[in-house]
């Protein structure tokens, strides 16, 4: 968003030193935006990792839960893919825009051109990024309703057992006061 931000402001600027210093900021925003893409495939291969791991299971619970997790994988790629396009158009914008007069009427033609690929390409990444949201949405959604299963399972096991225990403790007090009554006459 800052290199967006960036960007635009780069096409007003009225120094160069202006120029110099927002170029900066657009660097430094992709360097940004690389530690953060590191971070989020390594969370998609880790949970794509552990979704066919070994160990694994084999249920249809467990296998429609993973789902989504390999669905990922795939958006994931694309994203690194976007965002490699689009940090190397956007270098070459800064450099293209630095070598242009500060007078925006001598501009070269070559800048606005340059300027609305990388709207257009900033926009297919924000299509992606939803789609990234929304399937992450999805998964929490099928992880949340999976937790609620297991809970109410549990809860029906708990339930039985406690009901199971009580018969056994009146079926042995039973059993224990006949036989003090035995004992006793």
């Amino acid at each position: 968003l800052r290199a967006s931000r960036a960007q635009t402001q780069l096409l007003t600027a009225t120094t160069a030193a202006e120029r110099d210093a927002l170029g900066t900021d657009i660097e430094a925003s992709l360097a940004d935006v690389d530690k953060r893409l590191a971070t989020l495939i390594a969370l998609s291969a880790s949970e794509q990792g552990a979704a066919s791991g070994p160990a694994a299971p084999a249920s249809a619970d467990a296998q429609a839960a993973a789902a989504p997790v390999a669905a990922l994988a795939a958006p994931s790629q694309q994203l690194s893919e976007a965002l490699a396009g689009w940090s190397k158009r956007l270098r070459a914008y800064v450099a293209l825009v630095k070598e242009q007069s500060l007078d925006l009427i001598q501009m070269s033609p070559d800048v606005p051109t340059a300027d609305a690929r990388l709207v257009n390409d900033t926009r297919k990444i924000e299509k992606i990024v939803d789609a990234m949201v929304a399937k992450r949405a999805e998964s929490a959604q099928n992880t949340m309703q999976g937790a609620a299963l297991i809970y109410k399972s549990s809860q029906m096991w708990v339930v039985g057992i406690m009901v199971g225990l009580g018969v056994l403790s009146l079926l042995i007090s039973g059993m224990v006061t006949r036989r003090l009554v035995r004992q006793l006459g």
